[in-house]
């Protein structure tokens, strides 16, 4: 059982003299492996490291180890073996489109992925499978695609009739088909009321992708002036008037938000001494026939005035509208104070496709009447 020069046999299974022995040389693969087997018992296994060692052209020859053995052979055949696979098959992943058409290498579009698989010279390609994101294997069946956002990874491998598992291989796909949604918030330390904020205004861009690319960059342009600027930092606004804002967000794959706005109004500041300021604005300015409009009345103080009561009454010129509800309302006003009375007014038959002016009448004992108008249209039939 010694592989002459390279290996002693590393067991012994002969029998007594006399009797025969089934006696068997296995040889596989380049360079060979030489497995030797004696009455069933593997007596030798030898990996060679040259290649002709294996059985390459040549010949076979039996021999008596020494002059004075006598040594009897029969039933001497040899057979060519099976080829073994040992090999895993090979699977290649094509995507398509081949190249991303967004940005950093990102799709700005569905991808369909196909894995083709060969065991070229083997026992042939059993199944493939798939996974993505590290979930749960699944067996390929055909091309699928990957549609969701995100840094997906795709896995995949191939085991043989043999039972040969490839390697696990795996190729990233990046999708983004969504832009950037931005939110604009408003902050202030003067609270709101129909005609405004009563002191500086903060605005801040809040920009998100989602599980896409992630935001590059968000731009604004304040109106009427049309030149986007990039958003580094919350926009600051201290002087009264109305302001529109628009703004957009682009993210890294190219991806760009269509434009939203925000409005608001910074009002004029409360006056000083003892006045009253008053002001009026319609919820609507154009209402369909026999409508309502809701008319928002403000009645500001000085800061000099103790609290004050403050009578608001509401007249349509030509009595085309009729008030729904109080015609008056009476009103406790602080020192510095804003309040904010609303008046719902239905258009009769009168004021349908005409312009009509409503008047508020603010009083109080003492101080100056004020009167302050807003114009509504009524749409024709």
């Amino acid at each position: 059982g010694s592989i002459y020069n390279f290996k002693r046999e590393i067991a012994r299974n002969a029998k007594p003299n006399g009797q025969w022995n089934d006696y068997e040389i296995r040889v596989t693969g380049t360079p060979p492996r030489i497995v030797v087997t004696l009455n069933g018992v593997v007596v030798n296994d030898f990996q060679a490291t040259a290649p002709n060692r294996g059985l390459a052209p040549g010949y076979i020859g039996l021999q008596n180890h020494g002059a004075n053995d006598t040594i009897s052979f029969r039933n001497i055949r040899i057979q060519e073996l099976e080829p073994v696979d040992e090999e895993a098959p090979e699977t290649t992943a094509t995507l398509s489109p081949a190249t991303p058409d967004g940005n950093a290498g990102w799709y700005r579009q569905p991808v369909t992925v196909t894995l083709n698989a060969s065991d070229q010279g083997g026992s042939g390609v059993e199944t493939t499978e798939y996974r993505i994101d590290g979930g749960d294997w699944a067996t390929y069946s055909g091309p699928f695609a990957i549609s969701a956002d995100g840094d997906h990874t795709v896995e995949y491998r191939s085991t043989d009739g043999a039972g040969n598992v490839e390697e696990t291989k795996s190729v990233p796909v990046k999708v983004d088909r969504n832009a950037p949604i931005t939110t604009p918030a408003l902050d202030s330390e003067n609270p709101p009321n129909a005609l405004g904020y009563g002191g500086p205004v903060t605005v801040t861009l809040n920009a998100d992708d989602g599980s896409g690319s992630g935001v590059a960059v968000t731009q604004y342009r304040v109106l009427p002036s049309g030149k986007w600027v990039t958003y580094e930092e919350p926009l600051e606004f201290t002087q009264p008037g109305e302001y529109e804002i628009e703004y957009r967000s682009t993210d890294v794959a190219g991806n760009r938000e269509a434009f939203a706005a925000v409005k608001f109004t910074i009002r004029e500041p409360a006056p000083g001494g003892d006045e009253l300021t008053l002001g009026v604005k319609p919820k609507k300015k154009t209402i369909g026939a026999r409508g309502v409009v809701t008319l928002r009345a403000t009645v500001s103080a000085g800061v000099d005035l103790d609290e004050v009561p403050v009578q608001l009454c509401v007249r349509a010129k030509k009595k085309r509208f009729q008030v729904i509800g109080a015609q008056c309302a009476q009103i406790d006003l602080a020192p510095g104070a804003a309040v904010t009375q609303p008046f719902a007014l239905r258009a009769k038959k009168a004021a349908t496709g005409k312009t009509t002016k409503v008047r508020v009448v603010a009083t109080s004992p003492g101080l100056e009447t004020l009167r302050a108008e807003a114009q509504v249209k009524v749409r024709k039939r």
